[in-house]
């Protein structure tokens, strides 16, 4: 894991960043990742959460470039790709007041920091963004509870055991589809 962030805006929901790629993961649930990307076309050297928009994730890569993604609109491709600097990217940090920051510091692996101001649209919050996040959240887990449920039936059939219509009790599916309430 290259960089590990908890979400400013939803609590339990974290982000990590390995060389190709990210992953959403709930502090009630360690052992699978909610949400796995796709493959990057270039190594990753970092990323984080915008603290202004719930649904948006910054990615530095080694070719100098960021991507950002705007999980709200798209959870397949980027929103869009900036060629910043010339060099690979180490570090990435918004400066500013919590929520309300425009301002990306970018450092680079030969010791230059740049500085970019980010337009309206990726860093003014819409309505309804967070519960549209939320929902693509609980689309996910219940998109790995249904994975693992067919997965499981398959083993018992294999195995010549009785299927079992889920591996989850009630209250197990419950909790975890309420994981990421709306508030």
């Amino acid at each position: 894991c290259l960089s590990l962030h908890n979400s400013p805006f939803i609590s339990g929901l974290y982000l990590s960043i390995s060389d190709w790629g990210f992953h959403l993961w709930s502090k009630t649930r360690t052992d699978t990742a909610l949400f796995v990307s796709t493959r990057a076309k270039v190594r990753l050297t970092g990323g984080c959460w915008s603290p202004n928009r719930p649904g948006i994730i910054l990615l530095s890569r080694f070719d100098g470039s960021i991507e950002i993604w705007d999980l709200t609109y798209s959870s397949s491709d980027p929103k869009v790709s900036l060629a910043a600097i010339p060099v690979t990217i180490s570090s990435m940090e918004f400066i500013g007041s919590e929520h309300e920051s425009n301002l990306l510091a970018v450092g680079d692996t030969e010791g230059s920091l740049f500085l970019f101001e980010l337009p309206l649209d990726l860093t003014k919050i819409f309505p309804n963004e967070k519960d549209q996040m939320l929902d693509f959240i609980n689309r996910e887990a219940r998109k790995l509870l249904r994975t693992e449920s067919k997965v499981n039936q398959k083993e018992n059939a294999i195995q010549n055991k009785p299927v079992i219509q889920s591996c989850y009790t009630d209250d197990e599916i419950k909790e975890t589809f309420d994981m990421f309430e709306k508030k």
